[in-house]
């Protein structure tokens, strides 16, 4: 069976995944992470994707990647998303309603890509979801996967990727809350199907650089005091604690205003880089007064191969995205 790259190019590593599909479950043929320098991912330099491309085929060499079939990520914070309701209709009606309904919206259709699809159908109408994306940056982008050797099949948005990653036949009702480095995302899953996306505009990066402020420290250290004393209430964290606690509220608040908007009986997910801070699940679940849980993408996916499997439950929150896309 053919294999695909799922390639999540963030703003401080490159992550990568290969999957295989062998009658109906996955199967994990590499992975790899790449850390690339802050300020790097730029794709209206050209200088900056040189330098990313150098990145993008070190970690495909490391990785030992045997295939250059690709589906990667579209940058989020560059992308208009919305969705709409509209009648039950045919195929054909549909193109031309959506041909009217887009030019409702604030688009600049000379700029930007537009693209939708039917999220869910039910006795109400349609629901579709309605994304944007600048043409330059599409172009840049699939220029810097095929400059890296790479066969780009599909670009894909990251709830998109979060919803194939994270749903499974027992729990296809979530509210998945990627805390990721520059910004964070909610996005609602309804049945499988997306019903709510939204971006917040801060996520590890407020967080590193409120602390490197607070403690006097460089962002290197910073990182480590995050990851390492996180955002756990005891005497000698109690700095940290208080540092951490504006942002990392913030995030929990907008969290429980959308679970308390739609479904209360959604299954709160946590992913992304953030997802393993001490103490932050359990912050989440005291707060909201609903058990939260670590993302593990690698649910339906037999990692055999690998040799230390229990290191990929650590990494699954961190690897949800890449593997989403990789599940094509």
């Amino acid at each position: 069976m053919k294999s695909f790259l799922g390639i999540d190019i963030g703003s401080y590593s490159i992550k990568l995944i290969e999957l295989r599909k062998h009658k109906n479950k996955y199967v994990l043929v590499s992975l790899g992470e790449m850390p690339i320098p802050p300020g790097l991912l730029s794709f209206e330099n050209k200088e900056a994707l040189n330098a990313l491309s150098v990145y993008l085929k070190k970690v495909m060499n490391d990785s030992k990647c045997t295939t250059r079939n690709t589906i990667s990520l579209v940058p989020s914070e560059k992308v208009f998303t919305t969705f709409i309701t509209v009648p039950q209709m045919t195929e054909e009606e549909l193109k031309n309603a959506m041909e009217w309904e887009i030019k409702k919206l604030p688009i600049d259709v000379k700029e930007n890509l537009v693209n939708w699809q039917i999220t869910e159908k039910n006795q109400q109408g349609m629901e579709i979801l309605v994304v944007s994306t600048p043409k330059l940056l599409v172009s840049n982008y699939l220029t810097l996967l095929k400059d890296s050797g790479l066969n780009p099949v599909s670009l894909k948005l990251e709830p998109l990727a979060l919803a194939k990653s994270l749903t499974s036949e027992g729990h296809k009702d979530l509210l998945v809350v990627h805390v990721g480095y520059s910004f964070t995302s909610l996005t609602l899953i309804s049945k499988g199907n997306l019903k709510f996306i939204r971006n917040l505009r801060f996520g590890e990066s407020s967080m590193i650089t409120s602390l490197a402020s607070t403690l006097k420290i460089v962002q290197e250290d910073a990182k480590q005091v995050l990851h390492g004393a996180g955002f756990l209430k005891y005497k000698d964290n109690q700095q940290v604690y208080n540092c951490l606690k504006t942002i990392i509220n913030m995030i929990i608040s907008e969290t429980e205003r959308t679970f308390n908007f739609f479904e209360a009986n959604t299954r709160i997910i946590l992913s992304g880089g953030c997802a393993n801070i001490p103490g932050l699940i359990n912050a989440f679940t005291e707060k909201i007064g609903k058990q939260t849980y670590l993302a593990n993408p690698w649910a339906d996916i037999d990692c055999s191969a690998i040799r230390d499997p229990g290191h990929l439950t650590k990494l699954g929150p961190r690897f949800a995205v890449a593997i989403g896309l990789a599940m094509t």
